[in-house]
């Protein structure tokens, strides 16, 4: 910058006196540089989340506009990580390979036979429900030889115990679980035909927890000071 600084005449020049000086003088002052404060651009939109689901991640940045000098406030973060996609993943059911065919409900004439398959993993926030566990199939259809009337070839059906009970197949939400039983004595002739060989329960009827899910962030806005710290939100 530059000051001034005046004097006055006390006693004017006569005769051949010396003439007056100059009256005012200039001079430099505060010349070492000014503060210059750090200026940052705005934020940038979010960047993509590292996750889909179960807790990921993302960035957003911003640059230096004005690089500051002489003094002046410093830069903060040009960057700012916050959590995203927080709600748990889908889990999909996953089942066994197939089991053997069991035996056949009848000797001749026409039966069935049963094979299963077992939950491995249940489903779970949504995710895909199992394929079926159990299939059945004809078998023995060729004709039975004529029975005797008095009965002597006949024979009842007769079954192992119940298996335990299945894996559920759903974690929560009301799923369903199955237990099932093998031939052990096929019918032959007019003897009693075998019961069901597979029973269904219903399991885990609790609620699904629900997640909170919530939106992206919004832009920030005005601060609510121009220097000095302001905040905004």
């Amino acid at each position: 910058g530059d000051h001034v600084r005046s004097r006055t005449v006390v006693v004017q020049q006569e005769c051949n006196g010396a003439a007056c000086p100059p009256m005012g003088e200039h001079s430099a002052c505060n010349t070492h540089c000014c503060p210059s404060n750090c200026q940052l651009s705005g934020w940038s939109p979010w960047g993509e989340c590292t996750a889909s689901c179960d807790g990921g991640s993302h960035t957003h940045t911003r640059s230096i506009v004005v690089q500051p000098g002489c003094g002046g406030l410093a830069c903060t973060a040009l960057s700012e990580t916050a959590s995203c996609n927080d709600a748990p993943c889908p889990l999909d059911c996953e089942v066994s390979s197939w089991l053997d065919w069991q035996g056949c409900t009848a000797a001749c004439g026409g039966g069935t036979q049963l094979r299963v398959r077992h939950v491995t993993a249940a489903t779970n926030n949504g995710g895909s429900s199992c394929p079926a566990l159990y299939e059945e199939r004809s078998c023995n259809a060729e004709t039975c030889p004529e029975c005797p009337a008095d009965g002597s070839l006949d024979q009842d059906c007769t079954l192992l115990p119940w298996s335990d009970w299945d894996q559920c197949d759903m974690v929560c939400g009301s799923g369903e679980r199955l237990r099932y039983r093998t031939v052990e004595t096929p019918k032959r002739c007019s003897g009693a035909p075998c019961a069901p060989l597979v029973e269904t329960g219903v399991c885990n009827t609790e609620p699904c927890a629900v997640h909170c899910q919530v939106s992206a962030w919004s832009a920030w806005s005005t601060c609510s000071s121009t220097c000095g710290g302001g905040t905004h939100e």
